[in-house]
C-alpha cells in the first residue's frame, strides 16, 4: 500500500492511523507472546509440583478415550439411519430416470 503525496486521498492523518493499526497489532502480538511464555513457566512449576502417579493416571485415561474413539471409528455406525421420508427413493429414480 503506497501513500505518496500524488494521491490527494491520502492525508497525513491517513498516514498516521495506517502506522498507528500497525504498532497498535504489533504490541498486541508482543503482549500475547510475553503470556505464551508465562503460561508455559506455570506449566513447568505445576507440573514439578504434581504427584507422578496422577500424571500417571491421567495418561492411562486419556489414551482410553482415545481407544475408544478409535474403535468406533473402525466399527463404524451400529444404529439405524433415521427415516428421511423416501428421500434417497426419490433421488434413486430422479437420477436413474431419462432427462424429459
Amino acid at each position: 500500500m503506497s501513500f505518496g503525496d500524488d494521491n490527494p486521498n491520502h492525508s497525513s492523518v491517513g498516514r498516521s492511523a495506517y502506522w498507528l493499526s500497525w504498532m497498535l497489532g504489533a504490541a498486541i502480538l508482543v503482549v500475547l507472546a510475553a503470556l505464551h511464555v508465562l503460561e508455559g513457566r506455570e506449566l513447568i512449576e505445576v507440573a514439578g509440583r504434581a504427584r507422578p502417579w496422577w500424571l500417571v493416571l491421567a495418561v492411562c485415561l486419556q489414551s482410553t478415550t482415545y481407544l475408544a474413539q478409535v474403535e468406533i471409528f473402525r466399527r463404524g455406525p451400529r444404529l439405524p439411519v433415521a427415516n428421511d421420508g423416501g428421500l434417497r427413493a426419490r433421488l434413486r429414480r430422479r437420477i436413474s430416470s431419462p432427462p424429459n
